[in-house]
């Protein structure tokens, strides 16, 4: 048998299914967790779109989470279209023999690849002997004639070459074979010289071929000698699906009778189907802190703010180096935002304060309650407190110098003539700073 006029047929289609159709657009190549949402959209609507982060057709890169993702659409039509092609003579197939009597169906055949049927995929068929394949087991013999397609009460997922009153017992052969190579395979189902049951006599024989085609999924019926029956019965050609509402039809030859057919042959064209998949990264924001010399400055000082997390930083004073110096005269806020190497950005904030450093801090809490003097000191500062406590010293490099403990109504002399000129601060044991010392040569 050469099948090469129908396969190249066939292929031909392949490029008119285009799917180039199906690209998923508006997907960038990377986002950061906290991107906006993005709305996808494809040339081909009604298809199924999946993936992390999909929500509704969009791609939400915190539900995705950081890392890279694959998502997928897919998108298959459940139309043919049938056309009437020029008859090839078909002879019979040879692999094998479905040994099949009055009103029998086959147990599983198998296709020998993947074909896909109404959007659904398949890789077995089951032969009855009234002129029509299934693709779904359990599916009635189809006795004792065609019924009008579509129909709910009709065997389901079937491609009928000729469904009517066909009895194998009087004679004839139903054969099945796979031709061909992958991608590129044909499965054959060939009834030779089947005769109708025509009440028990037999008689008017039919020979015909269902041809399914790998790759474009399309399907030929194949009615090479099919007479009008002595007993009339009505009689199918076409398909449906499994629901039993969608079908497809020959005119004149859909649950009717007293029709006849001499090669004719009907093609039964899938609509567009394709499948596509897109890639995206996801990154994470950068981990953005603010370390600092002090965040507590005496009027007229200056302090150093350090930006640490990311790889480029933007202060909110303009500056676009890694660390900056400042010198507020009130309490201020710095923010710092920083960019990572792949581009996502977060923003960390500190505020300095500020005090004119004549004594207790001015802008402190004061709880604890204590007091110094003098300040400024020559080496030896008096702290007098109201309440048991401990106190830290540290220099102007954020550095402690000396713990102090306190005692409830009384005054402690601290010894600070071991230490360099220049501006110190005491901090409670919460880190807070209470009080700026001076300390003078």
């Amino acid at each position: 048998m050469n099948l090469s006029l129908r396969i190249i047929a066939a292929l031909a289609i392949v490029s008119l299914q285009g799917k180039a159709q199906c690209l998923i657009s508006g997907l960038s190549s990377s986002y950061c967790v906290n991107s906006a949402p993005a709305t996808l959209t494809t040339a081909i609507a009604g298809g199924t779109l999946t993936g992390p982060g999909i929500v509704n057709g969009n791609f939400n890169p915190a539900l995705a989470g950081v890392g890279g993702h694959t998502l997928q659409y897919s998108y298959c039509s459940k139309s043919y279209s049938v056309t009437s092609v020029p008859y090839v003579n078909l002879s019979n197939g040879t692999d094998v023999i479905a040994q099949l009597g009055d009103n029998e169906v086959s147990p599983a055949v198998p296709i020998g690849f993947n074909f896909k049927f109404f959007c659904d995929t398949f890789s077995h068929v089951y032969i009855s002997s009234n002129g029509f394949i299934s693709f779904s087991p359990n599916q009635p013999d189809g006795c004792c004639q065609g019924k009008a397609l579509p129909s709910v009460s009709a065997p389901k997922n079937i491609i009928a070459l000729y469904w009517s009153d066909l009895d194998p017992s009087f004679g004839g052969t139903i054969r099945h074979s796979l031709l061909g190579a992958a991608p590129n395979r044909t499965f054959m189902v060939n009834y030779n010289c089947i005769f109708h049951h025509n009440n028990g006599h037999g008689g008017d024989p039919v020979t015909g071929t269902i041809l399914l085609f790998e790759t474009t999924n399309i399907i030929e019926i194949n009615l090479a000698i099919k007479p009008s029956p002595s007993v009339q019965v009505n009689a199918t050609t076409g398909m449906q699906d499994y629901s039993g509402n969608l079908a497809y039809t020959i005119p004149g030859k859909n649950g009717t009778s007293g029709w006849s057919a001499t090669h004719e042959v009907y093609r039964f064209t899938p609509g567009p189907s394709c499948e596509a998949t897109a890639t995206t990264t996801v990154a994470a924001v950068p981990n953005v802190f603010i370390s600092w010399g002090s965040l507590y400055i005496c009027r007229g000082e200056k302090t150093m703010l350090f930006a640490n997390g990311a790889n480029t930083y933007s202060w909110s004073n303009t500056s676009t180096n890694t660390f900056v110096t400042v010198q507020p005269t009130v309490a201020t806020v710095y923010s710092v935002t920083g960019t990572s190497m792949a581009g996502c950005t977060s923003t960390s904030s500190v505020m300095v304060k500020v005090s004119g450093c004549t004594g207790l801090d001015e802008t402190t809490d004061n709880s604890i309650g204590f007091e110094i003097f003098p300040n400024p000191s020559q080496g030896f500062l008096n702290i007098r407190s109201a309440s048991d406590g401990q106190l830290s010293l540290y220099n102007a490099l954020g550095t402690c110098v000396k713990q102090i403990e306190l005692k409830s109504g009384s005054t402690t002399q601290i010894d600070l003539t071991g230490l360099a000129a220049g501006m110190y601060f005491l901090r409670d044991i919460n880190g807070n700073k209470r009080s700026s010392i001076v300390l003078t040569d």
